[in-house]
């Protein structure tokens, strides 16, 4: 039910977005807030800087962020209230053309190719609004040629990454190691097989991050200097 309420907020607020009013007193463009990707070898806190970049950006004055991770995308797919909500949110003139070629994309594919289609129709539809922050599913692939984004990859070392882990959820190092390298190879297989591309390919990232030497903190100060720019350059 959380993740419901949460997902209703996030839909409003995006609709929200589209009534903002430039400074000369044009109508704003939807894609022209910034936006954020996190890919994210498993354990390197890709979650955790989400949360760190939201309340910074709280601090800082920027309002109005909002994260699309796992959950939010779990519960738009789940109910289909919601999901009605997001067509006709996303049935603006700037979206049906890129809806359309996803569809078409998938006719004819596997019940889970048609999940995949419409987790990348919101993941594209949330960026294009702005001031989201998708963390994983191919986010750096479905928005590379929209403006405004700001793409992070996060890594470490695999013995930090297994220790967090371990910290976090209880788990030996054998339970680590095998969550590690399956998860690890599950999201490559996700970025390979739907955009033909490598996960660790580097020129899919603005920056790429070693947490196991930076601290996630500065991490996301680093982050918000990025994004500000961006925002500084929104009606230039």
């Amino acid at each position: 039910m959380r993740n419901v309420e949460a997902m209703k907020s996030f839909l409003e607020a995006l609709g929200r977005t589209r009534h903002v009013t430039a400074p000369a007193g044009r109508t704003v463009r939807e894609g022209i807030n910034p936006f954020i990707t996190i890919s994210r070898e498993t354990g390197a806190g890709g979650h955790t800087l989400a949360c760190a970049l939201i309340d910074l950006f709280e601090k800082r004055g920027m309002t109005g962020w909002r994260l699309f991770d796992a959950e939010t995308c779990r519960a738009l797919l789940a109910d289909k209230g919601l999901w009605t909500s997001f067509r006709e949110l996303a049935s603006e003139e700037f979206h049906s053309a890129v809806e359309d070629a996803l569809l078409q994309m998938f006719t004819g594919r596997p019940p889970q190719e048609i999940v995949y289609n419409r987790m990348f129709a919101a993941i594209r539809t949330f960026a294009v609004f702005g001031k989201v922050i998708v963390l994983g599913r191919g986010g750096a692939c479905i928005t590379a040629n929209l403006p405004k984004g700001t793409h992070v990859r996060l890594v470490a070392p695999p013995a930090w990454r297994m220790e967090r882990l371990k910290r976090i959820y209880g788990w030996d190092e054998k339970q680590a190691r095998r969550y590690l390298i399956e998860t690890d190879a599950s999201r490559s297989a996700l970025v390979r097989r739907c955009f033909n591309r490598n996960s660790d390919d580097p020129l899919l990232y603005d920056l790429t991050i070693n947490v196991g030497r930076i601290p996630i903190n500065e991490t996301a100060s680093l982050i918000l200097e990025m994004v500000q720019y961006s925002e500084s350059a929104a009606f230039a």
